[in-house]
């Protein structure tokens, strides 16, 4: 869809996560091309649903293209601090959620 059309995802998503962080109690870094990085400040039995209500309301609106409007969707992987022995390990292990998250469908949370 070109540079310009991907620009406006990326700036979707980052008010989008910037909107929920607070939600989150967290804070949202882009972590790389299309990665970002929530630090969340919640407990782990309340953040699958605010994770969820963010990939639905991520993927309720579509950016528009002249060609045909796009669908945008994230898949999320989620990993938690006290489980981890580092911080490089709580973002191998999310990582490692994000690809599982890819590889069984797209648009769903995995927790690795």
């Amino acid at each position: 869809f070109g540079h310009d059309t991907g620009d406006r995802v990326l700036i979707y998503l980052g008010e989008k996560l910037k909107d929920h962080a607070r939600l989150l109690n967290g804070e949202v870094y882009r972590y790389g091309g299309e990665e970002f990085i929530i630090l969340s400040f919640i407990s782990k039995g309340e953040i699958i649903s605010k994770l969820n209500n963010l990939r639905l309301d991520i993927k309720s609106q579509r950016i528009y293209h002249s060609k045909r409007d796009i669908s945008v969707t994230v898949s999320m992987g989620v990993s938690f601090y006290k489980e981890c022995s580092s911080k490089e390990e709580m973002i191998k292990r999310a990582d490692d959620g994000l690809y599982i998250a890819k590889n069984n469908g797209r648009d769903r949370i995995e927790f690795a």
